[in-house]
């Protein structure tokens, strides 16, 4: 028990069924030490014989690790048996209050590797809600989903991503000033500049419109709404949820407030700064392990490595953004690291 401390105790006025699962427990933990050491049951007697391990190793993204620092394991010196009951137990406390108390935050902490396993040999249902219904309830709060995130990527990331962005806006406007544009980014760069005063606020929604038109990846009519789409609040937001249809999860602005939309419903709220949205989105989709939205893909590349710092040796750029990156490099003074239409290294 006490290397398993937080293993969800049965009734103690009833030790039965304590003993049961501390039983089913220790049956666990020595399966797989034999397991580990090659070893097997024999029917026969005598010493169990030596056989050759199996190719049973996964990946996981372990707490601390950057997204692309996965580490092998084998997937039998993990306790499942904890992992569960403590997904269980936090459940019934959550039904019981839905308030966070210190018992629910230890109890969404320590599953925090089960979840990444089971997300990473794709036992977890596909979509947001499911996750959240079937795993862990508190991931429908934005502090539990960043600090998810922050688990992820590594600590610190969520200060590392709203300090890249601050720098990152003026640029990105500048470069759709003088780049050969289009009239749609015309049409946003007019809208935004008509304004009195424009504040950072301002300039960040103008840089989350533009950048999908400035890194098209499909040509399709709404491609830039599978990113960040702008609505007054006078909109009925179920409507503006529902066409286009889409899946994978975007930002909805309607009026002054936004909402980040998963599997085609309001997920999380976020009032009053764009950046936060932006992030919030960037958090869901690696917290829930969703696959980029096609349509944009080229745009959340775009924010993957040069706002959140993530750079990914195992992916195929478009053109679009390959002509958009010799741009924003030769602007902010960097080494071109995008040559032939990929990641240099």
């Amino acid at each position: 028990m006490s290397k398993y401390p937080l293993v969800v105790i049965a009734d103690p006025n009833d030790p039965g069924p304590t003993k049961w699962l501390l039983v089913d427990l220790i049956r666990a933990i020595c399966g797989r030490q034999r397991r580990k050491g090659g070893g097997q049951l024999s029917t026969k007697g005598g010493r169990p014989p030596k056989v050759k391990a199996s190719n049973m190793s996964l990946k996981t993204l372990g707490p601390g690790r950057n997204h692309r620092g996965v580490e092998e394991f084998d997937d039998t010196n993990f306790d499942w048996l904890s992992y569960h009951e403590n997904v269980k137990k936090m459940f019934e406390l959550t039904n019981e209050s839905p308030t966070a108390t210190p018992a629910l935050l230890q109890l969404w902490k320590s599953t925090f590797s089960g979840r990444r396993r089971e997300f990473e040999t794709n036992v977890l249902p596909q979509g947001v809600f499911p996750v959240i219904n079937t795993r862990c309830p508190f991931l429908k709060l934005k502090q539990c989903l960043l600090e998810e995130f922050d688990l992820i990527c590594g600590p610190g990331t969520c200060r590392i991503f709203r300090e890249n962005w601050l720098k990152l806006v003026p640029n990105i406007i500048d470069i759709a000033g003088k780049q050969k544009i289009s009239n749609k980014v015309a049409e946003i760069l007019h809208r935004y500049r008509s304004l009195d005063s424009p504040d950072f606020e301002t300039s960040s929604c103008a840089a989350l419109e533009l950048l999908p038109s400035l890194l098209p990846t499909r040509k399709l009519k709404d491609s830039c709404r599978f990113f960040f789409d702008c609505h007054e609040d006078s909109v009925n937001l179920a409507e503006a949820i529902r066409k286009p249809h889409r899946e994978s999860p975007f930002i909805l602005k309607h009026g002054s407030s936004f909402h980040i939309i998963a599997d085609s419903k309001p997920y999380l709220y976020v009032s009053g700064e764009s950046m936060e949205a932006l992030l919030s989105l960037i958090a869901t989709y690696y917290v829930f392990h969703q696959t980029y939205a096609k349509e944009v893909s080229t745009t959340l590349q775009f924010t993957q490595s040069e706002v959140l710092a993530a750079d990914d040796p195992d992916n195929k750029y478009a053109n679009s953004l390959t002509k958009f990156m010799q741009h924003f490099f030769t602007r902010i003074g960097r080494q071109n690291r995008y040559a032939r239409g990929q990641l240099s290294y």
